[in-house]
């Protein structure tokens, strides 16, 4: 991501070809016409994190504060492969979204 001065600066960029969008606050999205449906899911969850950060800054929460409450343990992804056992994505055992190593549930 890159700070941007200001909306003049932004659509600049934008119709130099150098910006495919610009988030311009937690709820707008400047583009010279459109966007993918991938493009938009990500400024969509940029915008979110926005809010959620101005929210919690107008609640009078900290920087450390913030960020302990999203001191989370990251999704663990399991599948099941072809015999119904379960896979893990990260290594060499076959999930449908790469390979992955057979993991016990």
């Amino acid at each position: 991501m890159t700070e941007i001065a200001d909306r003049a600066a932004a659509e600049a960029r934008i119709r130099a070809g150098e910006l495919d969008a610009v988030l311009t606050d937690a709820g707008t999205v400047l583009v010279e016409r459109s966007i993918g449906p991938q493009l938009e899911a990500l400024l969509s969850n940029a915008a979110n994190a926005l809010q959620v950060d101005q929210r919690l800054a107008d609640a009078g929460l900290d920087e450390v504060e913030c960020s302990q409450l999203f001191a989370i343990e990251p999704l663990q992804v399991q599948s099941l492969n072809a015999d119904g056992e379960a896979v893990d994505p990260g290594g060499r055992g076959g999930s449908p979204w790469g390979t992955g190593t057979r993991t016990p549930l």
